[in-house]
Formats: structure tokens, sequence, C-alpha cells
């Protein structure tokens, strides 16, 4: 069961990371506007997956969620967290980390 269970995560995983922004249920596209959104998808193989959908929105809503989505992945990638041993904690530290970044970051409208 666990095996299937990291099998069907791992699709789940490559099929947002293939999707990148999303589409369903925007009506981005019919008034020419950029989609916002942007999606992130990490596996450490055996240990845990971490899906995440970050939602911009306003003049700068793109690079906001741009923002969180290199924010999550660096401390994924870069193990500053201990995502296997407490998740909710390093969830907690991964948003933290977005909020910081955030209001280092200067805003320009495009």
């Amino acid at each position: 069961k666990r095996r299937c269970s990291r099998d069907l995560a791992q699709m789940v995983a490559i099929a947002c990371l293939c999707a990148e922004h999303t589409v369903l249920g925007s009506l981005h596209h019919e008034v020419g506007d950029p989609n916002q959104d942007c999606t992130l998808a990490y596996t450490k193989p055996y240990q845990y997956t971490v899906l995440g959908v970050f939602d911009g929105h306003g003049p700068a809503g793109q690079l906001a969620a741009e923002l969180a989505k290199t924010t999550a992945l660096s401390a994924l990638t870069e193990e500053t967290i201990e995502m296997a041993e407490a998740p909710e904690e390093a969830l907690r530290q991964i948003f933290e980390m977005i909020a910081a970044a955030a209001d280092e970051a200067t805003w320009s409208q495009q």
C-alpha cells in the first residue's frame, strides 16, 4: 500500500509540474490578463511529496506567486527544514520564509 501511495503522489507531482500554471476555472485568458498562479511539485524519493499552488492577485500577483514558489522550492531542495520529521512545523517555516521574502521584495508593476 505504501508503494502505491508514493507512486500516486509522484504521478500527481509530475502532472502539477507539467501544468506549471493553472487554467481551469480561470477567466484570465478571456480578458487578456496573465494567469498569476504558480504550482510546485517536489518529491524527496521514499520520504515525502510537497505539492503547492501559489495564487497571485493584483498588479504584482504573478511576481508574488513566483517568489512564493521559488522560496518554497529553495527551502525544500537546500534541506533547511525537517519536512520528513515534523511536516507541520516545516510548512510553518516555509510560510515564514515566504512572508519574509515578500517583505524584502521590491514590487514593480508591469
